[in-house]
């Protein structure tokens, strides 16, 4: 199995990796080969991480939707990936906050580096394809901005959402958006969600 630049190539003590072979690639079309350590980080996502996120959705058919659509979608992108990783590697550093302190050290470090990836892979996307911005990219956009609104980083958080929007635009609206709706459900709910939960106001130019 492939592994990944500056990633562990094995996972932390006390944390257990033996997952069986249809749970270390359900999908079958990885982007790339995951290591032991994101064997374990793409499983705790689909089968923790999903399952907690509901986006105003009933848990089971929001989590149905995720992983017909969504994740078989962000695997086949090396960069979409690793934000899934990220997703995991977040959820993990909070969950160990009370525990393992190294564990919890090992979970932030690859959270940042995940988070560094994913930041200059969306740099780079824009760069790339302006002004005829993909759904891909997008969705790095969005997802990034989830991971700021899931620490409670408004500066940032207002930075992504601002970025989302206007790519959008760019677009032509959410409707224009793929994945059967999914996408355009994740930014209306992020939209919703900066506005209430942090009240930081979001301008949509399609609803002027």
């Amino acid at each position: 199995m492939g592994s990944y630049p500056g990633l562990p190539g094995r996972a932390p003590s006390g944390i257990s990796t033996l997952l069986s072979a249809d749970r270390r690639d359900p999908f079958l079309s990885f982007a790339r080969g995951l290591n032991p350590i994101e064997q374990f980080l793409f499983d705790h996502y689909v089968n923790v991480v999903i399952p907690l996120m509901r986006c105003n959705e009933s848990a089971i058919f929001f989590a149905q939707r995720m992983i017909r659509l969504w994740v078989p979608t962000a695997i086949t992108e090396s960069s979409l990936l690793d934000i899934i990783l990220l997703a995991a590697c977040r959820h993990l550093s909070i969950a160990y906050r009370q525990g393992s302190q190294g564990q919890q050290r090992i979970f932030q470090q690859l959270t940042f580096q995940y988070k560094s990836q994913s930041l200059h892979a969306l740099r780079h996307a824009i760069s790339a394809e302006m002004p005829m911005l993909t759904d891909s990219t997008v969705a790095k956009a969005i997802m990034l901005a989830y991971d700021e609104l899931y620490v409670r980083d408004a500066k940032m958080l207002k930075h992504h959402v601002d970025a989302a929007v206007e790519m959008v635009t760019l677009k032509g609206g959410p409707q224009t958006l793929g994945l059967d709706g999914l996408m355009e459900h994740f930014l209306l709910n992020l939209i919703t969600k900066t506005r209430g939960d942090l009240e930081l106001s979001v301008r949509t130019p399609w609803e002027e």
